[in-house]
């Protein structure tokens, strides 16, 4: 195993990049039969796992490069990322190499004036390739966001993430939008404070995400909360 990280810092200029590689030469993994006896398709198929040792079970690399320069009261950002991994599993008494290709990137800027709003805003977006001898699946997940940070009454916070969410492989699209907001206000001196917070403010229903285990690719749909705003004071003794 290697693991490879560098920092650099010269004139507002921040640089960080990591690379690690893993490989192994012996490794124990799931072996995975399927009971396929069942007549009935619309009910679960068993699965039976089987711990076994295999040669060249596994090799991953991951790299990734964090960059910021300040210029002008404006910070810009900019990171990417990548994994590939593959590992050996058997199936059904049939061994197969799966492998696992994702990228990563998220550019932005954040506002650094003393008495404006401080404005962190950018794009995010992941893109996961998982390939196995017999299929693969593309997913792709693209985030805007935008935080403000404003000194109103005490602090004003808000948060937006827009998410678009894409099964390549099904051609389904989700797209849905989280936003937090917090409004608080204690006087200078005073030992009550208040605030007001929202979650969840336009109120979604779900979001979707991919996982990819051994055996199985999922597309994996998590239910929110709904809207929930809350009313608080507090007291210092």
């Amino acid at each position: 195993m290697q693991d490879i990280a560098d920092l650099a810092y010269y004139r507002g200029l921040l640089l960080f990049a990591n690379f690690s590689y893993n490989k192994q030469i012996r490794g124990v993994r799931n072996t995975v039969a399927f009971d396929t006896s069942n007549p009935n398709p619309s009910q679960q198929i068993n699965q039976f796992l089987t711990a076994k040792l295999f040669n060249n079970a596994a090799e991953d690399f991951t790299a990734n490069i964090h960059l910021e320069k300040d210029i002008k009261k404006i910070k810009y950002k900019f990171e990417v990322g990548y994994n590939s991994s593959n590992f050996i599993q058997e199936i059904d008494n049939t061994i197969q190499t799966n492998k696992n290709r994702s990228y990563n990137y998220e550019v932005g800027l954040e506002t650094l004036f003393d008495n404006l709003p401080t404005i962190d805003l950018g794009l995010n977006q992941d893109i996961g390739r998982f390939i196995s001898d017999n299929t693969t699946s593309k997913f792709l997940t693209t985030v805007p966001f935008v935080t403000l940070d404003y000194s109103f009454l005490d602090s004003f916070i808000f948060n937006y993430r827009k998410n678009i969410y894409e099964n390549k492989d099904l051609e389904q699209k989700n797209i849905y939008e989280i936003a937090n907001t917090t409004l608080s206000y204690k006087k200078e001196n005073s030992v009550w404070s208040f605030k007001i917070t929202c979650q969840n403010l336009f109120n979604a229903q779900f979001k979707q995400s991919n996982r990819f285990t051994d055996y199985l690719i999922s597309d994996t749909r998590t239910f929110i909360l709904p809207r929930i705003i809350m009313f608080s004071i507090g007291y210092n003794l």
